[in-house]
């Protein structure tokens, strides 16, 4: 069986077409409104209710739109009818568009819109009109929000000293270049509008080959960094850092070029004063040092003929007055030794001219070499001056034993003069071994007065001490810690010291020597 179409009566068809008409002006986001020829409201949909604030449409039939929606002006002065809009297109004929008009609503607020209207005709006789519009509040804050954006960097794009430019590629142009161009380079900004690499023609020749060739890294996409030389029209010469950094779409493709560049000029000319500067501080410095080291000989001869001297006088026949002011004599000139040979070392140091000697020696027999002369100082005061050397310590080793004599004399010396009484232990023991080579740590404890926590860093620098009152009362010329720094440095290791005010301290340094075999 074969089953038939039932058809439909016009009557029904039309019924159906009114139905879906008004179907799809219910559902549609943007307000519709009919006029009639006096611009009084013949039908709306929902939207416009939402938008005006009605509840019911018998709240806007009948009504007059241009009253409803255009109470004044957006400045507050009144809005005739015969100035308004969408009132053209049931009194002339002509279709408007509004881009942005201010409506209000049933409760007083008003809101921006965009509106349309047109004109309706039957039988080629103007009826009325229909006005459309759409809420374009979040649109007018997104504009206002990026004006403000716009605004806040026009303000500072055209108020840093810096250079700020915008280039788009394929072709290349300059989309933006802040004013500071003209200030540093004395030419007009029009000039690079015109041409974008304007800008080269003003490059020392010397630079121009390197700044294209990064120019052009630039227009690639690669990030870019350069100093160049510039010449301004009045002749002068300027340094200029520039750096561009490439900027893409949401596809990824490269849309612009970002760059600053910056006049360093001043910045260049300081520095090149603070070289010369230093340079000369370095070459005065270095004169000094090696005019005291080469005069080691000369300082040390005459001192060594005193004290060789004063030496032999005490084997002769003295009275015991001659005999009390050759001690006198022998002690200042001891000092005065001292004091010259620290000076000496130092100024080597300083002028890189010290030799660290290299030779296989016994570190304990060294070590022992040198307690002895110590010990002597540090019975007189009536103090104790152990040593402790661990069994893993190696015997032979390969260095330079007077100069590590030297660490330990700086290090007990001091110990002795600011320790009234209780004990010095120097202990020595092995930290690492590798390679053939031992680090080996030493360190000396003492029960004298301690230095406070903030002068622990001082005293390791040249001519200083914990406290200048201790210059005056034991004496010093404050360079024997800094002679043992440079020294242990040179050695491969370091020097540091842990002490508690009134409670002693406890002096470390590390070496690293090659095991002798």
């Amino acid at each position: 069986m074969v089953s038939k179409r039932s058809k439909r009566s016009p009557a029904e068809t039309f019924v159906d077409k009114a139905e879906l008409g008004r179907l799809l002006l219910e559902s549609t986001g943007e307000a519709i409104c009919a006029l009639d020829m006096m611009g009084h409201c013949t039908f709306c949909n929902s939207a416009s209710l939402r938008l005006l604030r009605y509840k019911d449409p018998v709240e806007l039939i009948g009504r007059s739109m241009h009253d409803t929606m255009h109470h004044t002006r957006p400045n507050g002065t009144p809005y005739p009818s015969d100035e308004c809009r969408i009132c053209l297109a049931f009194r002339r004929g002509q279709a408007t568009h509004v881009d942005d008009e201010v409506i209000w609503r049933s409760d007083g607020t008003s809101f921006p819109v965009e509106c349309w209207s047109y004109p309706v005709r039957e039988n080629h006789f103007l009826i009325g009109a229909v006005v459309t519009f759409v809420d374009i509040s979040e649109r007018r804050r997104a504009e206002h929000a990026q004006q403000q954006s716009a605004e806040m960097f026009r303000q500072l794009a055209e108020n840093i000293r810096e250079i700020f430019f915008i280039v788009t590629p394929d072709p290349p142009k300059m989309a933006y270049v802040s004013p500071a161009y003209e200030e540093v380079t004395g030419r007009s900004r029009q000039e690079l509008y015109d041409r974008v690499d304007a800008w080269i023609d003003l490059v020392h020749p010397e630079d121009r080959h390197h700044v294209l060739n990064v120019f052009e890294q630039s227009l690639r996409g690669v990030a870019t960094a350069m100093e160049y030389r510039l010449i301004r029209p009045d002749g002068s010469v300027r340094w200029i850092h520039a750096r561009s950094f490439p900027a893409e779409d949401s596809q990824g493709k490269l849309c612009r070029i970002v760059g600053i560049a910056e006049d360093i000029t001043d910045r260049k000319r300081a520095f090149e004063e603070m070289e010369f500067a230093r340079a000369a501080a370095e070459t005065a410095n270095r004169a000094k040092s090696e005019f005291l080291a080469n005069m080691s000989h000369e300082i040390r001869t005459p001192m060594n003929g005193i004290i060789g001297m004063t030496d032999l006088l005490f084997d002769t026949e003295l009275t015991a007055e001659q005999a009390e002011y050759l001690q006198i004599v022998k002690s200042s000139a001891d000092s005065l030794l001292t004091i010259v040979n620290d000076i000496l070392d130092f100024s080597k140091i300083e002028a890189g001219k010290l030799q660290m000697d290299v030779m296989t020696f016994d570190l304990r027999k060294s070590l022992e070499e040198v307690m002895k002369v110590l010990a002597i100082k540090a019975h007189g005061k009536g103090l104790e001056l152990p040593l402790k050397v661990h069994p893993r310590v190696p015997t032979l080793v390969v260095g330079d034993p007077p100069r590590l004599q030297q660490i330990l004399i700086n290090l007990v010396g001091n110990a002795v003069k600011f320790t009234a009484s209780g004990e010095i232990v120097v202990e020595v023991r092995k930290e690492a071994e590798c390679n053939n080579c031992a680090i080996l740590h030493f360190s000396v404890r003492d029960t004298g007065i301690g230095i406070p926590l903030e002068k622990q860093r001082l005293i390791f620098e040249a001519f200083s001490q914990a406290d200048s009152s201790t210059t005056r009362k034991f004496g010093g010329t404050g360079l024997g810690l800094a002679i043992s720094k440079r020294l242990a440095g040179m050695m491969g290791g370091h020097i540091w010291v842990e002490s508690e005010l009134g409670h002693g301290s406890t002096f470390h340094f590390t070496v690293r020597l090659e095991i002798g075999p």
